[in-house]
């Protein structure tokens, strides 16, 4: 079982970049795919590099093309999406300056040939329906007017909470070389804590989902193997990290511009934490809500 938790903090407007370009032979062609990931607490753009070579282990008759991550580049805006509700206009400008990134990132030769996509998560889940598909078509139009290949005209949607499950699922089993392994290993569960939703995600058993009285929960994953895993995937909207803070206020009103969920660098505390401008004292936060 892995435990996720995206960073909800500051982050540096530089750019991150992770390379092993060193490991990539000249005979090896070099492709890209960038992608948008609207979240409740900010938007982030990931610009990946795989490396394509011929996999000579294919049983298949012709050459297989096998991907290898190689570097990514990303970068956050602030604040999510779900902040333009009522402006949707104003989520363009949002955006931009990380599709500039992946502009300057992507050689000139290739964009037009590497695909773009924003998912919005929960952060847009929980906008009325007519809100966030204001701010989604804006989101296209930003996307069709860059250099890179738009598939279709849902290539900036809102997913789904059991899509943002799987889509996790699928990362950290890639990460730690379980989608790829050969023979098959068992794969890592996850909790993953966003800002306005949770999900947890696991692979089961094909008994399982033929059983399972929770219909649009179990997945045949079949893209990644021969052989599909059988995942289940669901998400909490309303229990993400934010929302939670957001509870915690509404449970503990706040008198004088304090709240005591927030620690005010007093006593054993050492950071101090403001929401909406309200800081407080974590010892009294503790004293408040143990009793509920």
């Amino acid at each position: 079982m892995l435990c996720t938790r995206r960073h909800q903090g500051p982050r540096p407007k530089t750019p991150h970049q992770s390379n092993a370009r060193g490991l990539v032979a000249d005979d090896q062609e070099m492709s890209y795919v960038v992608v948008m990931d609207a979240g409740s607490s900010g938007t982030r753009v990931y610009i990946y590099a795989f490396s394509q070579a011929s996999d000579s282990n294919s049983s298949s008759s012709s050459s297989a093309a096998t991907l290898r991550l190689v570097s990514d580049t990303s970068q956050k805006s602030s604040p999510g999406l779900s902040a333009f509700a009522n402006n949707a206009s104003a989520a363009a400008a949002a955006i931009a300056p990380l599709i500039q990134l992946a502009v300057n990132t992507v050689p000139v030769a290739q964009q037009a040939t590497t695909p773009i996509f924003l998912g919005a998560t929960a952060g847009l889940r929980l906008l009325p329906a007519d809100q966030a598909q204001a701010i989604i078509n804006v989101c296209q139009a930003s996307l069709e007017a860059s250099p890179f290949l738009v598939t279709s005209s849902a290539a900036a949607s809102v997913i789904s909470g059991q899509d943002e499950g799987l889509y996790a699922w699928i990362s950290i089993n890639y990460l730690m070389g379980r989608i790829q392994a050969k023979p098959h290993l068992p794969t890592f569960s996850i909790l993953e804590l966003g800002g306005a939703s949770m999900q947890d995600a696991y692979e089961t058993t094909k008994t399982v989902k033929r059983s399972s009285p929770q219909e649009g929960y179990v997945f045949g994953v079949k893209e990644l193997r021969p052989t599909p895993f059988t995942t289940y995937s669901h998400s909490y909207l309303g229990n993400g990290m934010d929302a939670y803070r957001m509870q915690a206020v509404q449970a503990m009103p706040s008198s004088k511009g304090v709240n005591p969920c927030f620690g005010n660098g007093n006593g054993t505390i050492s950071i101090v934490y403001t929401y909406n401008g309200v800081s407080g004292e974590a010892r009294a936060c503790y004293a408040g809500t143990r009793l509920h």
